[in-house]
């Protein structure tokens, strides 16, 4: 039987993926999406085509079930997949 891919909430209320092999380099990309990277930025900075990249989005999106980058931050900072960004102005 196929896993899914989704995420799993452990008892900690932390998230993490079941598919282990794509985990980091979908939570870099991530990462760099929800510190508003553009899609161009990102493939340069981690060093992907741009194809790879879309591929790493839709997958992300899949496994959060969400539609669209702004979703898939908020949803992985909710599941605590990355740190709460602050907004402009606040101080970390």
């Amino acid at each position: 039987m196929r896993q899914s891919k989704s995420p799993l909430v452990l008892p900690s209320g932390r998230a993490r993926w079941r598919d282990h092999r794509s985990e980091q380099r979908e939570i870099e990309v991530l990462k760099k999406v929800a510190e508003g990277k553009t899609y161009r930025e990102v493939s340069q900075v981690l060093y992907l085509s741009p194809e790879t990249l879309k591929q790493h989005m839709k997958n992300i999106f899949q496994k959060l079930h969400v539609s669209n980058r702004t979703q898939a931050t908020v949803k992985a900072q909710v599941l605590r997949l990355l740190p709460s960004i602050p907004h402009a102005g606040e101080r970390s």
